[in-house]
Order: C-alpha cells, then sequence, then structure tokens
C-alpha cells in the first residue's frame, strides 16, 4: 500500500475502503466544497477590468505617439 493509499484510509472514518478509484472520491470532496460552481459575476468582473486595461494601454500607446 502507498504512502497515499494509507493516508486517504486513515483520513477516512472506520477506515474502511471505498468503491471507486482515488479520483471518484477526490471529485466528490471538490463538489462538496462548491469549488466546481459556476460564477459568472465573478468572470464578468475579471474580463471587465481586463478589458479596461488593454483599452488604456493602448490609449497611453497612442497618446504617446512617436517617442524616439
Amino acid at each position: 500500500m502507498s504512502s497515499i493509499d494509507s493516508t486517504m484510509a486513515q483520513a477516512r472514518p472506520g477506515s474502511q475502503r471505498r468503491r471507486g478509484s482515488e479520483y471518484a472520491e477526490l471529485l466528490i470532496r471538490v463538489r462538496q466544497a462548491g469549488l466546481l460552481d459556476r460564477r459568472p459575476t465573478y468572470y464578468t468582473i475579471k474580463i471587465a477590468i481586463n478589458a479596461a486595461l488593454v483599452v488604456a494601454g493602448w490609449t497611453i500607446f497612442v497618446l504617446l505617439g512617436d517617442s524616439w
């Protein structure tokens, strides 16, 4: 038994192996923690900030013009 298997077995109550892969167990934990929930507002804000920074960067570039 690898150290990961023994750690997972120790973390479970009753330390009995469940059916399925370790990935399936991890996926259940991730879903229960809400890490796969959709966050459209968060991404909308991130995209808007990035777009504003790109526009600001190009505006500064154009306003500076030929600086040589």
